[in-house]
């Protein structure tokens, strides 16, 4: 590993991953262009970090700090590694990372139909507009959060069938609230894949070269 490696060994809040990191307390969100602290929080998200996540994060970073960097998640055993790492050795799929204006996106077939999604660590549901997800089976509810929202609240899961490489893994997508459709619309992407879709693999942000690598 070069000088600037690092790892850690990180926990699932409510999706999210949260890590120690010397004195302080990480978020990893990919889903985020910046990277803010509890000290400097102009856009004032903290409350609703500290009361949805964890209350003793200090740090949310964000791709403003990663987006040269190589991130593998390995999401089966809770442990992370920045840089000087090795590939992935049984990768199941490779996709291209478009991260125009700091937003990571992939195109991926969902139920045959391909659809550019925002790759987020910081979203604890994987979701997809609603023309399209309602097709799915219905599997249930959840209760979920948005920094736009100002509370928690309830989103219908329903279950797809994923393209990942020659495999097609079943993953639950939900409908966006109004916010979080804003937020799509905006960056022009027809849903996000969170940690509904990363808990199943060994996941590789290449963002240095612009790659997205699965495995187990």
């Amino acid at each position: 590993m070069n000088n600037n490696s690092q790892n850690f060994h990180f926990e699932i809040k409510n999706g999210c991953i949260v890590y120690k990191e010397g004195s302080d307390v990480v978020l990893l969100d990919t889903g985020s262009q910046q990277t803010i602290n509890v000290a400097n929080d102009h856009l004032h998200i903290f409350p609703k970090i500290h009361e949805f996540v964890d209350s003793s994060i200090t740090i949310l970073k964000g791709m403003n700090t990663m987006s040269h960097r190589k991130i593998l998640v390995d999401y089966l055993n809770n442990e992370i590694f920045i840089n000087g790492i090795p590939e992935i050795a049984s990768p199941i799929a490779r996709f291209e990372i478009d991260l125009r204006d700091l937003w990571p996106t992939i195109q991926i077939s969902i139920d045959g139909q391909m659809h550019r999604m925002l790759l987020d660590t910081g979203a604890r549901t994987s979701y997809l507009f609603t023309p399209y997800v309602n097709v799915g089976n219905p599997v249930g509810e959840i209760d979920d959060f948005f920094i736009g929202e100002p509370s928690l609240f309830k989103v219908k899961l329903f279950e797809h069938r994923v393209n990942v490489g020659n495999q097609f893994v079943c993953m639950n997508f939900a409908p966006p609230t109004e916010s979080i459709a804003n937020t799509l619309v905006y960056l022009g992407v027809d849903g996000i894949i969170g940690y509904e879709f990363f808990r199943n693999f060994k996941v590789l942000f290449d963002f240095e070269r612009r790659r997205f690598v699965v495995g187990r």
